[in-house]
């Protein structure tokens, strides 16, 4: 009787175990699943912070003043990096906003026309029984619901902002502090492993580092051929509809989309024929990027075949949306790296 009891006992405990075990992960994924978007951000800074950090590299290395042996120190080149940035987007800002706001005025001058234009067309087609003034199709959209979307929209944009600074002030410190960071966890591995960790941070930074490149590539393709092809077309400040043709080429699919919609609207106050022109213009030059451009660029740059590079970003964009579709081909090329680091390790 003892010894059954003894054995109930054991087997009660390993019981108990199994469910605290199985409790403790349930809580462990719980607490992932709401954290999901802090962790995505930091996933987004050691990716910008890797993709960086060749160019950082680059400027520890190299004398950035000639004749001058003075090298900077690994924080003075990040700050130089980030300097940079700062100084193009705002450059893009000072292009970019004027015009923008000449622009608007342009089109809400001549909108009541053009209103007015494509209604009689739905008239006409019975496609709608009256013609309505924008005031009145402003107030056919409830009060309540125009001032929800407002306050929703607000908060969305609030917290991109508040992202946005946390991602770049983290990024830098991820930057300034990877040697740190790595002598930390190799304190705490055998030497084979700490060389293991190093050559496989060398790897994903290389590919992380390819994918920067060219994405850089690929905004400056899609910024000069925007200033050639609306240029030839005859559309004023062609060249600032250029640089938000650029900058938009860092979001797949929906930035190229959002980045159309200045340079149609701004041909709409001049004709419809010039504005069916552009938007004819900006769907090849999709088609182009989509289809041609980015898998092959990526493809020799990152070493993805062109099918699994349009996959990921159909799949990153299915699963987080814009986010998604920003983080795929460098999770992708991480992804690659290690599986070829562990092809090596096998050979």
């Amino acid at each position: 009787m003892a010894h059954g009891t003894t054995v109930d006992s054991s087997g009660g405990s390993r019981d108990l175990r199994r469910i605290a075990l199985i409790a403790g992960a349930v809580v462990v994924l719980w607490l992932l699943y709401e954290a999901r978007y802090a962790i995505l951000l930091v996933y987004a800074s050691v990716l910008l912070a890797t993709g960086l950090s060749p160019i950082v590299g680059f400027l520890q290395r190299h004398r950035l003043i000639p004749f001058v042996s003075w090298q900077p120190a690994r924080w003075v080149a990040a700050l130089l990096v980030y300097i940079a940035i700062a100084l193009i987007f705002v450059a893009v800002l000072y292009a970019v906003v004027p015009p923008m706001i000449q622009q608007t005025q342009a089109l809400l001058k001549h909108l009541p026309p053009m209103l007015d234009r494509a209604q009689q067309v739905l008239i006409a087609h019975g496609l709608e029984s009256q013609r309505l003034s924008i005031g009145q199709i402003v107030r056919q959209t409830t009060t309540t619901d125009l001032a929800g979307t407002l306050v929703a929209k607000f908060w969305n944009l609030v917290g991109g902002v508040f992202g946005l600074i946390v991602m770049v002030f983290l990024s830098f410190y991820l930057l300034v502090e990877s040697g740190a960071f790595f002598d930390a966890i190799g304190g705490a591995l055998t030497r084979r492993h700490r060389k293991d960790v190093r050559e496989l941070s060398t790897r994903v930074t290389q590919q992380v580092g390819a994918w920067m490149v060219g994405q850089l590539l690929l905004c400056g393709i899609i910024g000069c051929t925007t200033a050639l092809g609306l240029g030839l077309l005859g559309l004023p400040y062609f060249y600032v509809l250029a640089l938000i043709a650029a900058v938009g080429e860092f979001i797949p699919y929906a930035g190229p989309v959002l980045a159309a919609i200045p340079g149609i609207g701004l041909a709409l106050t001049t004709s419809w024929q010039l504005a069916l022109f552009v938007t004819l213009f900006y769907l090849a030059q999709q088609q182009l990027e989509a289809h041609v451009l980015v898998p092959n660029l990526m493809q020799h740059q990152v070493g993805l075949s062109s099918a699994m590079v349009i996959i990921v970003i159909v799949l990153g964009t299915a699963l987080l949306g814009i986010l998604g579709a920003i983080l795929a081909v460098p999770t992708a090329a991480v992804i690659y790296a290690l599986l070829d680091a562990a092809r090596a390790r096998q050979a």
